[in-house]
């Protein structure tokens, strides 16, 4: 595939729909996805390194790890491309009154707020560690 078919519409609306089920852990609405296109054409113009690239095919055809490249793309290089599309598909979503609560904190007082912070360090921490090899792998294969 090329750097161009890479960042055909269609390649990015599978982009976007990967990363907004990462996110939202749901399929997110076909105007959210448009909207990536769109922001995507106006924020990547730039010729993209063919590893980057790699990295984020890899991600988007294999979803259940997709996470675990996002954490270990932000832990190790923050700027990665990955990460950027991550961090702009949830800046849309984020944004949007459809999908605003879903960032937004809930009530849950003192021993749940420990017991999310177990859960949410505990799956950080085992992401990052999937991640990290997993990118490992991927650097070094290409």
């Amino acid at each position: 595939m090329t750097a161009r078919q890479e960042t055909s519409p269609e390649a990015l609306r599978l982009e976007a729909r990967a990363l907004g089920r990462m996110i939202l852990r749901m399929q997110v609405d076909a105007e959210f996805v448009e909207r990536y296109v769109q922001a995507h054409d106006h924020l990547f113009t730039g010729p993209q390194l063919p590893r980057e690239l790699a990295i984020v095919r890899f991600a988007v055809l294999h979803p259940l790890i997709l996470s675990c490249l996002d954490a270990a793309a932000a832990f190790t290089q923050p700027d990665a491309l990955l990460h950027k599309k991550a961090l702009l598909m949830a800046a849309i979503l984020e944004t949007s009154p459809r999908y605003a609560d879903e960032f937004l904190p809930r009530r849950c007082g003192w021993m749940g707020l420990v017991l999310l912070a177990a859960r949410l360090g505990i799956g950080t921490a085992a992401n990052l560690i999937v991640g990290l090899l997993t990118l490992w792998l991927l650097r070094r294969r290409a």
